[in-house]
């Protein structure tokens, strides 16, 4: 398999799993998912909430530097960042309008 070959296949496959994580990231924004009782309110003094926020949205620079293709490679950079940025945010509000609970 060419060089070139390999490099296209990497891209679509980072592609898919970027439109997949991202889908089950807005499912679990928004889906109803009944609360878990059992889960802990803080651990070693952060809130549990902004642990699992911070775990959602890791794999984000990843998959998205990954599927982004080019030799623009701060360009890439600085989008994912920002865009990173406002999708969290746009997160945080929609979630309160949104959110059933």
């Amino acid at each position: 398999m060419s060089s070139k070959n390999h490099t296209n296949l990497r891209g679509r496959a980072c592609l898919v799993l970027f439109l997949i994580y991202f889908a089950a990231l807005t499912y679990l924004y928004f889906g109803k998912i009944s609360k878990i009782a059992t889960l802990p309110k803080e651990i070693y003094g952060i809130p549990f909430d902004q642990i699992g926020h911070f775990l959602m949205f890791l794999p984000f620079p990843f998959l998205a530097h990954g599927s982004l293709k080019g030799k623009r490679k701060w360009r890439n950079l600085l989008f994912i960042f920002f865009s990173g940025i406002v999708i969290a945010y746009a997160f945080e509000l929609l979630q309160e309008k949104v959110s059933p609970t």
